[in-house]
């Protein structure tokens, strides 16, 4: 038996002196303009104690409809913004030279699933809504505003380590790819949710966005006498340090036809923390194609075709499983429609307050969850019990195994030749930066 003193008896405090922090604001290498499929990329300060999570990227965002309002009938097709993480395609961070975070081509779409699953509905109608352009606006105008991007899924949000010393590291530098015009939601003279005319229609490929003014921040902090430096020094003559962080890998098998649909993956990673799976209609990279008005009017309605995640399960009789390695998780055929329940238990160990004690997840009717929030979650970590996950590697290690996995639904209605389905698994792996003498640095992914 071990002693235990609770930390309400623990009366003892410390100083840290000399400590300073100021937040800088960092503009892109190149313009400061993007278009669709275009790149910003940007340095992180050299010779700093960076806080990782403090990122920000800001901007004006502005969509551009076609066609003219005033025709009788109105050939005018409206342009709608979503999530500013629905727009990015890739997220690219490098580090003196190697690259990182970045093998996932399908970042926006990556993110909008997982964010279904795990995100708390009153952050979403809160923070999201505020600072992420997180609520499509129903009224007839172009859509535009101010943008802050701080929700990073990679080594910038999710890391063992809050604040990194890039004299440490060396240079740190991110790119961003946006996404092309197919996350746009388009909208004629009936609104979102309403079929476009046949006047309207020639138009919906026309629609665009652009973004001005782009620009980033970050946090930097200093500790006097140089004391923090000399123990790093110290540190690494010892041995690399190790610093854990996310990474994501994303798998789509599109053109799925029937009532049995599935997706197949494989990856050799240290650390397969969950694996997210969702469908959504086959035809989500067309420009302008119709939106969904989700049911509820509860939160933001509207959803874009790319990021509309459906269940293609009007009679709640379809079921998933996971199979890895032969191995089937759950150990049963689970109930599709029980993926949304199972989506808020999974996630006790995000250091969010999410799980079955926990806020859960925003995914808010069965209605919505069936026709645009359809995500479902297998957990492969043990729970460390820590605030920080990445502290600790507790996932399924894969490495040297030709680990191949599938992810399967059967049971599905209302897929046919007209209308495939497109299956999707998203992985999230913990991967490891190794820093040692000299900014050197590798990655074990």
């Amino acid at each position: 038996m071990t002693s235990f003193l609770p930390s309400a008896l623990n009366y003892a405090t410390s100083v840290l002196d000399g400590v300073s922090v100021n937040t800088f604001q960092l503009l892109p290498n190149s313009s400061t303009s993007v278009s669709p499929s275009g790149q910003v990329s940007v340095a992180i300060p050299d010779g700093a104690l960076v806080g990782l999570d403090t990122l920000r990227m800001y901007g004006t965002i502005t969509a551009t409809g076609a066609g003219d309002a005033t025709a009788v009938p109105s050939t005018k097709v409206y342009a709608r913004l979503p999530q500013i993480n629905d727009m990015i395609s890739r997220a690219t961070v490098s580090v003196n030279g190697i690259q990182v975070n970045g093998a996932n081509g399908s970042y926006g779409d990556s993110m909008s699933m997982s964010t279904v699953a795990t995100q708390d509905f009153s952050r979403s109608q809160s923070v999201e809504n505020t600072l992420s352009n997180g609520n499509i606006i129903d009224a007839l105008a172009d859509q535009s505003g101010e943008f802050c991007w701080h929700n990073w899924q990679n080594i910038f949000g999710h890391s063992s380590a809050k604040i990194v010393s890039t004299g440490m590291i060396g240079s740190m530098v991110l790119t961003v790819t946006l996404q092309d015009n197919s996350c746009l939601v388009p909208a004629g003279a009936g609104g979102i949710g309403v079929a476009l005319t046949a006047d309207e229609i020639p138009n919906r490929g026309k629609i665009t966005y652009t973004l001005t003014n782009v620009r980033f921040t970050c946090d930097c902090y200093s500790i006097a006498g140089g004391f923090y430096d000399a123990l790093l020094e110290q540190r690494l003559q010892e041995g690399p340090i190790a610093l854990n962080y996310l990474e994501t890998y994303f798998f789509s098998h599109d053109n799925q036809t029937g009532g049995s649909a599935s997706a197949r993956f494989s990856l050799a990673t240290r650390c397969l923390d969950r694996v997210y799976a969702a469908s959504r209609n086959g035809n989500y990279s067309d420009v302008g194609a119709d939106a969904l008005a989700l049911t509820s009017g509860i939160g933001n309605p509207f959803r874009s075709n790319r990021t509309r995640f459906r269940c293609f399960d009007p009679l709640n009789s379809a079921t998933y499983q996971v199979q890895l390695n032969n191995a089937n998780a759950p150990a049963f055929r689970n109930p599709l429609v029980m993926g949304g329940a199972n989506s808020a238990f999974s996630q006790t160990d995000e250091g969010m307050n999410n799980g079955i004690m926990g806020k859960g997840n925003s995914i808010y009717s069965l209605g919505d969850y069936n026709e645009g929030l359809g995500v479902v979650v297998q957990s492969y970590k043990m729970p460390s019990g820590l605030d920080n996950p990445y502290s600790v590697t507790c996932g399924l290690n894969t490495k040297g195994v030709n680990c191949s996995g599938v992810y399967s639904v059967q049971g599905q209605q209302g897929i046919d030749a007209t209308d495939s389905a497109a299956v999707m698994v998203v992985c999230h792996t913990q991967a490891q930066l190794l820093i040692g003498m000299g900014r050197q640095v590798a990655v074990s992914f």
